[in-house]
Order: C-alpha cells, then structure tokens, then sequence
C-alpha cells in the first residue's frame, strides 16, 4: 500500500477498514424486520450516495458515520 497507493488511497482504506468491524457488529444485531432496510442502506452509503464534483474521502466519512448512525437507530427503536 506504501509504495502504490496514494495519501487519499490509504485514507480511503484506513476508513473503510476502520468502520467495518462496527458496522458487522450493528448489521448483526438489526432486527429481522430491519435486515432488508439496513442492507439497503448499506448499499447507499457505501456505493451510491457520492457528488462527483467532491473529494471522495469526505464523503466517503461522512457516509460511515451517518450509516452507522442510521443502523444504532434501528436498533433503538426496535428496543
């Protein structure tokens, strides 16, 4: 990763492997009249939910935290 991918490349990664664990971890614990919703949003945040005329690394943060967010959220209120 060192030598072939750049600052951004390793802040993407660093991101992604970071919110991983927590979103297993949510993702495991959506109510099953949840699971269909959560995969979907999912989805969104982690491939759809991008401006091409921003820098990605932002947007791709600002995507965990608000999937993460959504995901502890559907479990409060399963709660």
């Amino acid at each position: 990763m060192k030598k072939f991918f750049s600052p951004e490349d390793r802040e993407y990664m660093r991101i992604d492997m970071g919110s991983a664990p927590i979103i297993v971890l949510l993702m495991k614990n959506v109510p099953e009249a949840e699971q269909k919703r959560a995969i979907i949003l999912y989805l969104w945040y982690r491939f759809s939910d991008f401006d091409l005329d921003r820098p990605l690394v932002e947007q791709y943060r600002q995507n965990a935290f608000k999937l993460i967010a959504a995901l502890k959220k559907m479990q409060e209120v399963s709660t």
